[in-house]
């Protein structure tokens, strides 16, 4: 019965979301700036399915988070902009089992550095940016190795619609 549930990729989508939601809230109410799923959730369903179905995972938990706890609109604009431009740049690498994790930790490095950069110019705030990157780089490395290739195999398995 679970296997059947987990073989259809919208209900792994919205389960996927379903857990970011309540993680990204509490990271927020907790002020745990830096812990984010969203991040690593839309790069494999980026990876298992489309750019436009990560992005659509990624903008749901962020704007979720963003009504119950706003933050500055220019901050949430960079980040989903720079999100896209990742997203869309995992077409162009052949990631396969043996490479996924590579190629994810990958596009998070070079997300995470790029959005706290453009971040700089707008907030200089470098304690912000170094807790980013003390939990986003091990909370997605974690994720990767552990779900990552397995959602994304469940997630090629069968069509979205």
């Amino acid at each position: 019965m679970a296997m059947q549930l987990l073989s259809n990729p919208l209900l792994i989508i919205l389960l996927l979301i379903g857990i970011g939601i309540p993680v990204s809230l509490a990271a927020r109410f907790f002020e745990l700036k830096g812990l984010q799923v969203w991040l690593p959730f839309s790069i494999i369903v980026a990876i298992g399915t489309g750019p436009i179905e990560g992005f659509i995972v990624a903008a749901v938990i962020m704007f979720v988070s963003f009504i119950v706890k706003p933050y500055p609109p220019a901050t949430l604009g960079v980040m989903l902009a720079f999100l896209l431009i990742t997203l869309f740049s995992l077409q162009f690498f052949p990631i396969g089992q043996n490479n996924f994790v590579f190629y994810a930790m990958l596009a998070t490095l070079i997300y995470l550095s790029a959005v706290n950069i453009a971040l700089a110019f707008i907030y200089p705030d470098v304690k912000t940016a170094l807790l980013f990157f003390a939990f986003g780089i091990p909370i997605s490395f974690v994720l990767y190795n552990y779900i990552g290739w397995t959602v994304v195999k469940l997630l090629k398995a069968a069509p979205l619609f």
